[in-house]
């Protein structure tokens, strides 16, 4: 994982592994030149952000303190897939199941 990286290296990782790491500095930029559709309440970890980022659906979220994980999708339904997945994984973390969410996940 790279943190601390800039806008085209973030092309580059998404590109290549469909997902990047990134401060709230940079999470703040790209969220800044995306076109934002859709924001959810997590409940404790920051909105779920969806979104167009240079022609791409993305989401944005926190994965810890100053980490934030932007991730692209092939398209749009892909995208509403992962988020119906990614809140439900919520829903039952504040149900008590102990589970934990794992940010850095393959897609």
């Amino acid at each position: 994982m790279t943190v601390g990286i800039q806008g085209d290296e973030v092309t580059r990782q998404l590109d290549e592994r469909r997902y990047a790491v990134v401060t709230a500095g940079e999470r703040d930029g790209i969220l800044g030149a995306t076109e934002v559709t859709k924001r959810h309440s997590t409940l404790g970890s920051g909105d779920l952000v969806e979104g167009e980022w240079r022609g791409w659906p993305i989401t944005v979220e926190q994965a810890a303190d100053d980490q934030f994980v932007v991730r692209r999708f092939a398209d749009a339904n892909e995208r509403e897939l992962f988020v119906e997945r990614r809140l439900g994984q919520y829903e039952r973390m504040w149900d008590g199941c102990g589970c934990r969410i794992d940010y850095f996940e393959s897609l």
